[in-house]
C-alpha cells in the first residue's frame, strides 16, 4: 500500500469513528442498538437534548412524520436522521435545515428482517388473545407484502387455515398452498375466519365485512395509521381489537437492534 492510499485511508477510519449517534427511544429495541454500535467503535448515547453540533440522529421507528419534522427542526444543520416514515413535508422541511433525512425503511434488507419479530410478536398475540388452538383456526392476512410472507407460513405450519386477502394478483399468486381471494370477496372470506390481522394502512375492512366474522373474533393491526379497520366499529360488533404495532421491539427487541444497527451502517456508509 502506498503512502498516499495508507493517509488516504487512516483519515476515513478516523472520519468514521469520530462520528456521534445520538439514539432516541427508551425501550430495549433502542437501548441494544446504542450498546451495539458502542461496540463496533462508534460514539452512542441516548439522546437528553439536542447538541449544537451536527450528529447522526436515529429516532425511534415508531415516531409518525409530524414527529421526525419537529426532531429536524431541533438538530444542527449538517445532522444526518434516520427515521422509519416518509412524506412531503418531512423532505421539505429537512432541506430548509440543511438536515438530511435518510428513511430505514428503503433499506430491503431491514425491512425483511424486520418481518421476521413482527410475524412472530403477531404470534404471540394471536396465542394471548384466543381460547382455541392454532391447529385448525381460520385466520384471515389482509395484504401479502413482507410482513404476510412470512406470517402466512409460519400459521401454515402450525395447523391453521390461512386465509390471505389481496388486492394485487401477484402477491395472490405467492401465497402458493393459502387459500386466497380478491378484496371484493372479502366478506365472503371472513365468514369463518376467527382471527384477521391486518396489515395495510389503508382502511380496507369496512363495518360489512366485520359484521359478517363469528362475533367474539380477534382483529390483529400491524399497520400503521390509518389503519386497516375500524376500531370502534369493530368493538361495537362484539370483536376484540389489539393494535400491535412495533412488535420488534417487544418481541425480538436485541435481535431487531441487530437488524437496525447493520441498515443504519449500510444507509450511512455503505455497508453492514
Amino acid at each position: 500500500m502506498s503512502a498516499l492510499s495508507y493517509t488516504v485511508m487512516k483519515n476515513r477510519f478516523r472520519e468514521v469513528f469520530s462520528i456521534r449517534f445520538l439514539i432516541q427511544g427508551n425501550d430495549l429495541r433502542m437501548k441494544y442498538l446504542c450498546q451495539k454500535l458502542i461496540a463496533k467503535g462508534f460514539e452512542a448515547e441516548e439522546f437528553r437534548e439536542f447538541p449544537a453540533e451536527p450528529v447522526y440522529f436515529i429516532a425511534s421507528p415508531g415516531k409518525n412524520p409530524e414527529q421526525l419534522i419537529e426532531l429536524i427542526k431541533g438538530l444542527a444543520p449538517g445532522s444526518i436522521l434516520l427515521g422509519a416514515q416518509k412524506s412531503k413535508n418531512l423532505y421539505e422541511q429537512a432541506e430548509i435545515s440543511g438536515v438530511k433525512f435518510l428513511n430505514i425503511m428503503e433499506d430491503e434488507a431491514f425491512a425483511v428482517q424486520n418481518a421476521v419479530p413482527t410475524a412472530e410478536g403477531a404470534l404471540s398475540v394471536i396465542l394471548a388473545n384466543t381460547e382455541c388452538v392454532l391447529r385448525g383456526l381460520d385466520v384471515a392476512i389482509t395484504g401479502y407484502g413482507r410482513i404476510g410472507k412470512v406470517l402466512a407460513p409460519m400459521l401454515k405450519c402450525l395447523g391453521a387455515n390461512v386465509h390471505v386477502i389481496a388486492r394485487n394478483p401477484v402477491d395472490r399468486a405467492w401465497a402458493m398452498g393459502l387459500k386466497t381471494c380478491d378484496l371484493n370477496a372479502m366478506q365472503e372470506e371472513l365468514r369463518s375466519c376467527k382471527v384477521l390481522i391486518n396489515t395495510v394502512p389503508s382502511q380496507i375492512i369496512d363495518e360489512n365485512a366485520l359484521r359478517t366474522m363469528p362475533k367474539g373474533s380477534l382483529l390483529i393491526e400491524l399497520a400503521s395509521p390509518p389503519y386497516g379497520f375500524d376500531v370502534k366499529a369493530a368493538e361495537a360488533l362484539g370483536h376484540k381489537a389489539v393494535m400491535a404495532q412495533a412488535l420488534p421491539a417487544k418481541s425480538a427487541p436485541e435481535s431487531a437492534a441487530d437488524y437496525l444497527a447493520d441498515a443504519v451502517l449500510r444507509l450511512i456508509f455503505g455497508y453492514g
